[in-house]
């Protein structure tokens, strides 16, 4: 009978419940994962370090100034009245009760994010393009892009109304959200392993 219920397709508590509990299982896993690999400095600091002396050639200033742009879209100051304007419109069209969910998932990515950084206080690659005072890990770009920006790619998902839209809509919202972590590695404000710690942060809020 308990196997019967978890693989029911008739409600949310039997199979879609399962797999997501599977899924953040595994991205639990993962981030940490990630987290033992930095504080026992396992080989994935070696391919930060790699990684940040190999994406050197790609920083031209035309590519930066890319960067730049798209990096602002996860920063606080943009990401904070975009929220607010989201939920006035759920609210207009009458989605209310997302904005409890939205909202979670953004301020609790973002408060988990602080405490990481707090308990790990790794610092930040040298040489830098901005200048950051927090420091690196988890990545506040990463939890956001996916936090934030994930939920509202569930959303545009959820009510498009053709798979051919849904489907076009994943692949816009993967590159942008890829290319907000991105930006942070090419702008080294933060090494690889920030960035996906970051995105399994937020990928367990959004579950």
């Amino acid at each position: 009978n308990i196997i019967k219920q978890r693989i029911d397709r008739t409600h949310f508590y039997g199979l879609t419940l399962s797999l997501l509990s599977l899924t953040f299982l595994y991205v639990l896993i993962l981030f940490g994962g990630i987290v033992e690999d930095i504080v026992t400095s396992d080989p994935i600091i070696y391919l930060d370090k790699h990684i940040a002396q190999l994406v050197t050639i790609f920083r031209t200033p035309d590519v930066l100034q890319f960067f730049i742009w798209v990096t602002n879209l996860g920063n606080v100051y943009f990401v904070l009245p975009f929220a607010t304007a989201i939920c006035v419109l759920l609210a207009l069209v009458g989605r209310a009760w997302l904005i409890i969910p939205l909202l979670t998932s953004l301020f609790a990515s973002a408060g988990f994010t602080l405490l990481g950084k707090l308990a790990f206080q790794r610092t930040r690659p040298i040489e830098a393009v901005l200048q950051e005072n927090s420091y690196s890990f988890p990545s506040g770009h990463g939890t956001l892009a996916m936090g934030f920006y994930g939920f509202l790619l569930y959303l545009l998902i959820r009510y498009a109304t053709t798979w051919k839209i849904r489907i076009r809509l994943f692949f816009a919202g993967t590159v942008l959200i890829s290319l907000l972590g991105l930006s942070r590695i090419i702008l080294d404000v933060h090494y690889l392993s920030d960035v996906l710690g970051g995105f399994l942060v937020g990928t367990l809020w959004l579950i």
